[in-house]
């Protein structure tokens, strides 16, 4: 997910899909846009496709977005030693190698670089996290149940032909939340219907 500022939102496409392509300042809800560039036919030959993400808010000036697909496949912990979201391996790969391959430099002064509270598991009962700063990001089970409720058509993602080909093996497709279970180590993913525990 990204908070984007729609002042500065200048980049947005026409989409490639049965949704029109809609002006940044015009951006509502439940609507879909166009934004930063990333492999997802996995044909190289032909270039990079253009990101498609589904508004979930809009507050003043930003609005929240979170992919309309799973467009790679990586582990939520890359070592033994990362226990949360602020030491986790996919956080570091989301803002570095994918922020900079799907961002050109325009679009990256675009994304809000935000302060993310990461002091409850995935149950909801605090723990100790401390907050990042993060310009990509996994949403937390408190903003999953708040934007993508249980019956939400958008809940349930689909993987792109790039991220099945590096080994998803699954057209549907759980995905990661940031909020954890510290205790057992356990990185949560979201189905349909539930959160799934996966022991690391």
């Amino acid at each position: 997910a990204i908070w984007v500022d729609l002042d500065k939102l200048d980049s947005v496409e026409e989409m490639p899909t049965e949704s029109a392509g809609i002006l940044a300042s015009d951006a509502k809800i439940g609507e879909y846009i166009a934004f930063g560039h990333y492999e997802q036919d996995n044909s190289v030959n032909n270039g990079k496709e253009a990101l498609e993400w589904l508004v979930l808010d809009v507050q003043d000036d930003k609005a929240l977005l979170v992919s309309r697909y799973v467009v790679d496949t990586k582990p939520f912990f890359f070592h033994s030693q990362e226990t949360n979201w602020e030491d986790s391996g996919l956080r570091k790969w989301m803002n570095g190698a994918f922020f900079y391959t799907a961002f050109n430099e325009a679009e990256r002064n675009e994304v809000i670089l935000s302060t993310l509270s990461n002091d409850t598991d995935w149950k909801g009962n605090s723990v100790d996290g401390n907050d990042t700063l993060d310009s990509v990001f996994c949403l937390s089970a408190e903003e999953v149940q708040r934007y993508l409720p249980y019956g939400s058509d958008d809940r349930e993602t689909i993987a792109t032909e790039y991220a099945m080909d590096l080994g998803i093996g699954t057209l549907i497709y759980d995905y990661y939340i940031r909020s954890v279970d510290v205790e057992n180590r356990w990185a949560i993913r979201v189905s349909d219907v539930i959160f799934t525990p996966e022991a690391m």
